[in-house]
């Protein structure tokens, strides 16, 4: 069907992807502070396990959900409620990172102690702005916001 169309489509793409900034180098640097890290992707489980292979990330990630992972869809909160029982977290100790609405809103309706937008994505500033804790230019500064000099 649709579904499986598409997401043949996106498995696909990953060859291509490029990266806004070493996306090891950030990971190793966010595991080193002692961070969890988790992947909640309105993708599928098997592209998003296909984009961490590709960008050498497998050993890093803590937690992975898509859409087919059995925790709902965004906004909803599941995936996220999903990635703080799965690694013990208390979700106002867990910070949201995404490019869009959709993710802010899963943030909020999961309890996130903060929403942190970036600009990578779907999103703009305009929009992310109102909904988010802080806006970045992308991920390549998470690591600052989050641990200022």
């Amino acid at each position: 069907g649709l579904t499986a169309a598409l997401d043949r489509l996106f498995r696909d793409a990953v060859s291509r992807m490029v990266p806004v900034t070493d996306l090891r180098a950030l990971f190793l640097a966010l595991k080193a502070r002692g961070l969890v890290l988790g992947i909640a992707s309105s993708d599928s489980a098997g592209a998003i396990h296909d984009t961490l292979a590709h960008f050498d990330l497998t050993d890093l990630t803590d937690f992975v959900a898509g859409y087919d992972s059995g925790h709902g869809f965004k906004p909803g909160p599941g995936m996220f409620a999903a990635f703080c029982a799965a690694c013990d977290l208390v979700p106002d100790d867990v910070a949201m990172v995404g490019d869009n609405l959709h993710d802010m809103e899963m943030g909020r309706r999961g309890g996130a102690g903060w929403r942190i937008g970036v600009l990578t994505g779907t999103g703009t500033r305009a929009s992310l702005t109102p909904h988010s804790d802080l806006v970045l230019e992308n991920i390549a500064a998470l690591e600052e916001a989050l641990f200022p000099t």
